[in-house]
């Protein structure tokens, strides 16, 4: 890819960007960090980028970037604990917890990652109809499909992901 194609791609996958980050930090305006911030790398390693692999690129770039945020965050909050936003948080966080948040968080990652790998459509389906919440109708049109062989197509994707992550999935949860 060349720096040229950066405003395309950037305006194709801004919002699942966000949306990747958001779904592991839960802050709104730290989930908008970690998106400028995994642009940036990427328009640092542009040149260098594959443009049919840009999209799982992002995803796991988003995630570890993710990581990393929840990290600092982490330590700021313990060497600066604020009075003041005790109501934002329900529970503590303890050690256990953040470790079964991050477990499960790449699980979801390799989940996700594995799927796209499988297959890209299926990826794009199971993406589309089951984490972003489209409406079917328009998920099949913007992928050229009737909507019942998007059905078929989102049938056959989680019946794969259940046999191959089903047994993981009930031990984590």
């Amino acid at each position: 890819m060349k720096i040229s194609d950066f405003d395309r791609v950037y305006q194709k996958y801004v919002d699942l960007v966000h949306y990747a980050a958001y779904s592991m930090v839960r802050d709104y305006h730290l989930a908008q960090d970690v998106c400028q911030e995994v642009f940036i790398k990427m328009y640092r390693a542009i040149d260098g980028l594959d443009e049919k692999s840009i999209k799982g690129w992002l995803l796991v770039v988003s995630r570890l970037t993710a990581i990393d945020a929840l990290r600092k965050r982490t330590r700021r909050r313990e060497a600066n604990p604020d009075p003041e936003e005790k109501d934002t948080y329900h529970e503590p966080y303890t050690p256990d917890r953040i470790l079964d948040d991050f477990l499960l968080r790449e699980f979801a990652g390799n989940l996700f990652l594995a799927l796209y790998e499988k297959n890209k459509e299926w990826y794009e389906i199971v993406m589309r109809l089951d984490v972003e919440g489209a409406p079917t109708a328009e998920v099949a049109q913007e992928l050229g499909l009737s909507i019942n062989h998007l059905r078929v197509k989102h049938h056959r994707a989680r019946a794969w992901l259940r046999e191959h992550f089903g047994k993981e999935l009930r031990e984590l949860l």
